[in-house]
C-alpha cells in the first residue's frame, strides 16, 4: 500500500514539473492572472506618502495603509495570500 502511494506521489510530482517546465516567467499562469487583475483594480487609486515607510492609498471614503518594506496592505489581501493586493 505504500510503495502505491510513493508511485502514484512520483508520478504527480513529474507530471508537476513537466508543466512548470511550460512557464514563460518566474510565476504561474494563476498567480499572473491575478496579478494582473489586480493591476487592473487599481487604477483610479490616490497614492500620497505618509513619511515613514509607507503610504496612505485613497479611493472615495475607501483608505487603506500600504508598507512596500513590509509587505503588508490594512485591508490584509497581501498578508492572507502573499500576492500583492489592488492598493499595493
Amino acid at each position: 500500500m505504500l510503495e502505491d502511494i510513493r508511485v502514484a506521489m512520483m508520478k504527480r510530482i513529474a507530471k508537476k514539473r513537466k508543466y512548470v517546465k511550460k512557464w514563460s516567467g518566474q510565476f504561474g499562469p494563476v498567480i499572473m492572472n491575478k496579478l494582473n487583475k489586480n493591476i487592473l483594480a487599481s487604477q483610479g487609486w490616490n497614492v500620497d506618502f505618509n513619511g515613514d515607510d509607507g503610504y496612505e492609498i485613497k479611493k472615495g471614503k475607501q483608505q487603506f495603509k500600504v508598507s512596500l518594506n513590509g509587505k503588508t496592505c490594512s485591508c490584509r489581501r497581501w498578508n492572507l495570500s502573499g500576492i500583492p493586493c489592488a492598493h499595493a
